[in-house]
């Protein structure tokens, strides 16, 4: 099974260092990017499991980021991290669509207990049929339908098939493809 995917957007360099080699201890695979608009395109491309976004970003500022994530509907789930830590930063940042909050510093421990409780509330909608045309996908079975008749696939090509199905009318680089299937 492949590693989790944490983004983290973050624009000073020695945190986001530390954040990314914390989080590859803790069995992530993390993506870093040090300002907001590379940050929103490597979300959109890479659909991480979780985005860790900071407020005052160089480029687009976290709740930009947020607000453009949240219009594309991507649900993965969204902490920001912030040294803006008003009760209208805090809520404004929950309105736009996040589903967390941490003023810094903060603590590891309660950083990663939280990030875990949100990917386990945030599981990927997995459909049993998926039906396009004349075929259907059983994901149950792993197996592919056309006019009724069984088509075999291999291992590769039914996990290309399901990670296209599950991302429709969205965008996808082949670098994100291959990352994931292969």
């Amino acid at each position: 099974m492949s590693k989790p995917i944490a983004l983290i957007v973050e624009d000073d360099f020695s945190l986001a260092k530390g954040l990314k080699d914390n989080f590859r201890y803790q069995g992530f695979e993390p993506k870093v990017a040090f300002d907001g608009a590379s940050g929103l395109d490597m979300a959109l491309e890479q659909t991480p499991d979780i985005v860790i976004l900071d407020i005052m970003l160089p480029k687009a500022n976290g709740y930009e980021v947020c607000a453009a994530l949240r219009r594309e509907e991507l649900k993965m789930p969204i902490l920001i991290l912030s040294a803006k830590g008003t009760e209208n930063d805090i809520v404004r940042g929950l309105d736009l669509g996040a589903d967390d909050y941490m003023v810094k510093p903060f603590g590891l421990r309660e950083l990663f207990a939280r990030v875990k409780a949100l990917i386990r509330r945030h599981v990927p909608e997995k459909h049993e049929f998926y039906q396009f045309g004349r075929a259907a996908l059983n994901t149950t079975l792993k197996q592919l339908e056309i006019d009724g008749q069984s088509v075999a696939l291999t291992k590769k090509e039914y996990g290309l098939l399901e990670y296209l199905l599950q991302r429709p009318n969205r965008p996808l680089t082949r670098s994100a493809i291959i990352q994931a299937v292969w």
